[in-house]
């Protein structure tokens, strides 16, 4: 495959949407245990399936498709984490696939900085969890 996956990133784990900004992040935010496990799915704001690969310390992505050949199901999953977090749009049946993932947009993490680290770390302590997650 040609060129890297068109951003946001969007990381599907069971019902579970992680949206990020910038690649290298998505990466950094998968598990090699899990994988290996096979426990991700992973799609560019285009629709595109990537592919998740690890060599046990790092984690990789990169596009399986060059072409759109299953936009069905990444409209589901955002559709129905949008409906989760109360965006109207995702009930709207005239909102496409670009409309759901301008929409996703506003969710996707902070690019990673050890500033964020820390603060996400706190949250986490704390128990304030994004809705969704």
């Amino acid at each position: 495959m040609t060129g890297r996956p068109v951003t946001p990133v969007f990381i599907i784990e069971g019902e579970d949407v992680g949206i990020y900004s910038v690649v290298e992040d998505a990466q950094a935010a998968m598990e090699p245990p899990d994988v290996e496990a096979k426990r991700y799915a992973a799609y560019d704001a285009q629709g595109r399936l990537l592919r998740i690969e690890t060599d046990g310390h790092r984690t990789l992505i990169s596009l399986a498709e060059d072409f759109l050949s299953t936009p069905d199901i990444l409209e589901e999953k955002l559709s129905r984490y949008l409906s989760y977090r109360g965006e109207a749009l995702a009930a709207d049946p005239n909102c496409d696939l670009t409309c759901l993932v301008n929409a996703a947009r506003s969710y996707a993490e902070a690019p990673f900085t050890t500033r964020n680290m820390f603060h996400r770390a706190w949250r986490w302590i704390r128990g304030d969890r994004p809705k969704g997650r």
